[in-house]
């Protein structure tokens, strides 16, 4: 079978071509490797590898195509010296030739796709791809930033997600705003226009589940991406308010749900041409009420009438808000996350027991724990205790799993001492589930009044040890 090579560059300036235009080039497993092992950081403290990750995550987000890390170093220019073909491995690096081509007086970036012809080969081919290299000019001034472009400095992971778009098999377009126009501009985060391009390849990303409601009467959507696992987590997303979307504040707004598996810096940016945004985190217990000590919100803070939001906060499960300004306001938004973790996550306060067990207060729905042979003795079977709040009824759903051992769940309300360490269990209240989850794993699903309440783990057989993972969801009508 012929095999092809495609040339793509992004220039400083130039004339734009058309809207989204495929090349034919794609990746036939929807999956594609990159080896990237950068060396040094951008002036602004963000490493090369980190910020070329986060162009990597934002294209995997929106369609059903996903972008893997390798973090070995390979040199891009094996195999594409003199026009060669490649060497089926694909990387990425700063060079100050495109192997040994010249780059271009305008040209910051170029993309060296190449692959095997499966149909036609001439005019409208289609090449499945067998490698695509990314070589960025080294003797540019790069850095790593937001916002508005900046005059004789150019950001390095904007062009990383125009150059990642040739890699997936897309040319340029003329359809403003747009990341992959012809020439660098404001645009920061994948467009209508990209994100059309690409599903017209791929297809569309899984759909996310959306509850039908909160205990706050408003819509809540998990994506399918929901835990961020980290170090680094990126992510852009494109949505709409509608006339049909709930309001808080009199105001429309859409709710997406996140979890940071690590305490965690976070940007948030909302960008919207439509309305003036207005931009909410928030984090929520296991019952999806509000913790009055993580609640942020921003109007302006970023460029224009866009929303920018920047904090260090625990892991955990939380909200964020797409909203706007004005009552009553519509129209499409761009919102873009990014997180790195922070050192090792702080651990949950805990606390004595009048019965000797260590308590440890968590409200995060999501809990993975671990049980262990220093844990307190329950029997012949070690038990960890968790306590959370409820300040209002609620029917939760609580999951209880493990690989390494038959879980058992416990769940009891908590009759408050004047101490915490005075606290007693409601004995009348306490449940217990074995395999109802299916299998061996554990499952309850009870309305709790408001109160306080722990949440017991252990296992079916004695001196059992071995890592679990709760998660709990609430019921709503």
């Amino acid at each position: 079978m012929r095999k092809l090579l495609l040339l793509c560059v992004v220039l400083a300036l130039g004339l734009p071509v058309k809207a989204y235009v495929v090349s034919g080039y794609f990746w036939d497993t929807g999956v594609g490797t990159f080896h990237v092992a950068i060396p040094g950081t951008a002036p602004s403290g963000i490493s090369w590898n980190d910020a070329f990750k986060q162009a990597m995550d934002s294209w995997s987000s929106i369609a059903n195509f996903q972008y893997l890390l390798a973090t070995d170093a390979v040199d891009p220019c094996s195999g594409q010296m003199n026009g060669g073909f490649g060497d089926g491995v694909t990387s990425v690096d700063f060079r100050d030739t495109a192997c040994g081509m010249d780059f271009g007086t305008n040209t910051l970036a170029i993309t060296l796709s190449s692959g095997t012809c499966v149909a036609k080969c001439e005019g409208d081919d289609r090449v499945r791809l067998t490698d695509a290299d990314i070589l960025f000019r080294s003797d540019e001034n790069w850095s790593v930033y937001n916002g508005p472009r900046k005059s004789g400095v150019n950001d390095f992971r904007r062009v990383a997600l125009h150059e990642l778009g040739h890699a997936l098999g897309l040319r340029h377009s003329s359809d403003p705003p747009s990341i992959m126009e012809s020439f660098v501009s404001s645009v920061e985060t994948l467009q209508s226009d990209d994100i059309a391009g690409i599903t017209s390849i791929y297809g569309d990303a899984p759909a996310a589940l959306t509850l039908s409601k909160s205990i706050y009467d408003i819509a809540v959507t998990i994506p399918v991406k929901t835990t961020l696992p980290g170090p680094t987590d990126s992510f852009s997303l494109n949505g709409q308010l509608t006339n049909t979307d709930n309001k808080f504040n009199n105001r429309f707004i859409d709710i997406y749900q996140y979890t940071f598996a690590n305490d965690s810096d976070v940007t948030l940016r909302l960008q919207s041409a439509s309305f003036d945004s207005f931009l909410y985190l928030a984090r929520i217990n296991s019952g999806q009420e509000l913790l009055s000590d993580y609640l942020f919100a921003d109007n302006d803070s970023g460029w224009g009438k866009n929303s920018e939001l920047k904090k260090t906060i625990p892991a955990g499960t939380y909200w964020v808000g797409v909203s706007t300004a004005l009552s009553n306001a519509t129209g499409f938004y761009d919102l873009r996350v990014d997180a790195s973790s922070v050192g090792t996550n702080a651990p949950p306060v805990t606390y004595l027991s009048t019965y000797g067990a260590s308590i440890q207060i968590n409200p995060n729905p999501s809990i993975a724990g671990l049980l262990k042979a220093d844990d307190f003795m329950f029997g012949d079977k070690f038990l960890d205790l968790i306590q959370f709040e409820l300040a209002t009824p609620t029917t939760l759903r609580i999951a209880l799993t493990a690989a390494a051992f038959d879980p058992v769940l416990m769940l009891a309300r908590v009759v408050p001492g004047s101490t915490p360490a005075a606290n007693l269990v409601d004995e009348s209240s306490l449940l217990l589930d074995d395999n109802g989850g299916g299998g061996t794993d554990a499952l309850l699903q009870q309305t709790l009044a408001a109160g306080t309440y722990w949440l017991g783990v252990t296992s079916r057989n004695a001196f059992a040890t071995g890592s679990y993972q709760i998660d709990s969801t609430v019921v709503v009508p």
